[in-house]
C-alpha cells in the first residue's frame, strides 16, 4: 500500500492549522488528519497534540491479529485520550481556552479498514 499526505492552509487562513501522520503499527496502517478549528486560539496546537496522543496510544495498545470491532474501540479509545489531552493544555493557558480540531483516522487491515 502507498500513503501520503498533503495539506492546504485554504483560502482564508494565514497558517495551516493541519497535523497528520501515516504509519505502520504491527502491520496495521494508520492514517490520522486532525485540522484546528478555524479561527479558535490555539488550532494549530490542537491538531498537533491530537496527532501525537492518537498516534501514540495506538502504537501502544494495537496488536496482531485486533478483530474489527477492537480495531474500532481502540480508535475510538485513542480519539477521546487525544480529546483529553487538548483540554488539558486548554485549561494550563488562558490564551488556549476554547482551541479544538477535527480528527479523521483510518486503519487499515488485511480486508477493510475502520474509520474514525
Amino acid at each position: 500500500m502507498r500513503v501520503w499526505s498533503v495539506t492546504d492552509r485554504g483560502l482564508v487562513r494565514s497558517e495551516n492549522q493541519d497535523a497528520c501522520a501515516v504509519l505502520t503499527l504491527d502491520g496495521y496502517t494508520v492514517a490520522v488528519v486532525c485540522d484546528g478549528m478555524g479561527g479558535a486560539a490555539g488550532g494549530q496546537l490542537a491538531s498537533r497534540i491530537a496527532v501525537e496522543t492518537f498516534t501514540s496510544e495506538l502504537e501502544k495498545i494495537l496488536s496482531p491479529d485486533m478483530q474489527p470491532e477492537q480495531l474500532r474501540e481502540a480508535s475510538s479509545y485513542a480519539a477521546s485520550l487525544a480529546n483529553r489531552a487538548i483540554r488539558e493544555a486548554a485549561a494550563r493557558a488562558e490564551e488556549y481556552l476554547g482551541m479544538g480540531t477535527t480528527l479523521v483516522s483510518a486503519v487499515s487491515y488485511d480486508g477493510g479498514a475502520v474509520i474514525t
